[in-house]
């Protein structure tokens, strides 16, 4: 409870304090975008021009500015210059809204364990979620998929290529769920797999055991898919989870190992790795998404 004033007014509370001192840009570019949640805006439609936005929220011309700048640096406005300029609403990119969390995650200490303990609860409710918008170009991407991961284990693909091929597999699947929250959840928790994750992985070298089982389930998971039936599908995503936890925890756990043995570190081409994974993304193009948000 807020404490009580000698004047019987509350006394205003932390939360209350905090916002207080936060700056009157940013709170207005929060109300705008209330605003236009509330007045049914869409990208493309122009807000209203700086001296309009200076009444509705009470902010000087600066102030405006510097909130439309806010909003245009996360994406969500576009500002033009010149005589028929102003602010315009934009869509976020779905690439420019992972690259504004991702860091967040940096130095949270988030290992394996914690990434796929997130995959068990997610995974099998993606796959009955998208089962049922899956189309023949989707089963013939995922094929492809596993094709990248044979030619992995063969030598034929380099460790980069194969890993990012087995998480683009459930992206193509995650790319079909039509609830937007959900899609990005199963998406962005892949895409934190790939960056914190991966490369750990990338930088050992081929992992023939982990590449074997991941072929195996996903060729299973392919099948019930394609026979629409969700209740097998979703049982082999959550049984693949949970081998592959195991499987890239003990990946992580050899990576962290050594670095304890020098002579083990100095044969770690860290460099290599970093640069050589971004030549590769496992999600999909969005162009390639027919789900509607």
């Amino acid at each position: 409870m807020s404490e009580i004033r000698a004047d019987n007014t509350p006394a205003i509370g932390r939360y209350a304090r905090q916002r207080t001192r936060a700056k009157r840009s940013d709170l207005i570019a929060e109300e705008l975008l209330r605003w236009v949640l509330l007045t049914g805006k869409s990208p493309g439609d122009r807000l209203p021009q700086e001296k309009e936005l200076m009444e509705m929220f009470g902010g000087s011309r600066g102030t405006v500015r510097e909130a439309l700048k806010s909003l245009e640096v996360q994406g969500l406005v576009e500002v033009v210059t010149g005589p028929n300029g102003g602010a315009r609403l934009t869509r976020v990119p779905e690439d420019r809204a992972m690259q504004l969390l991702t860091p967040y995650f940096y130095f949270k200490d988030l290992d394996a364990e914690a990434i796929y303990q997130t995959r068990l609860v997610l995974e099998p409710v993606m796959v009955r979620a998208a089962i049922d918008h899956l189309t023949e170009a989707d089963f013939t991407a995922m094929r492809q998929t596993i094709e990248v991961c044979c030619d992995g284990m063969e030598g034929r693909a380099n460790p980069a290529a194969h890993r990012a091929a087995e998480l683009q597999f459930h992206h193509i699947i995650a790319n079909r769920v039509p609830n937007a929250l959900l899609r990005f959840f199963c998406i962005f928790t892949n895409h934190i797999l790939y960056s914190m994750v991966t490369p750990k992985a990338v930088v050992q070298g081929e992992q023939h055991a982990f590449a074997h089982h991941v072929v195996h389930a996903h060729v299973e998971i392919i099948e019930a898919l394609e026979a629409r039936d969700a209740k097998r599908a979703s049982m082999l995503m959550l049984e693949h989870i949970r081998t592959a936890a195991g499987m890239v925890e003990d990946m992580e756990m050899a990576f962290h190992q050594a670095f304890i043995d020098q002579s083990m570190a100095a044969s770690l081409d860290i460099i290599a790795t970093v640069t050589g994974m971004s030549a590769f993304d496992p999600r999909p193009k969005p162009a390639s998404r027919q789900t509607k948000d």
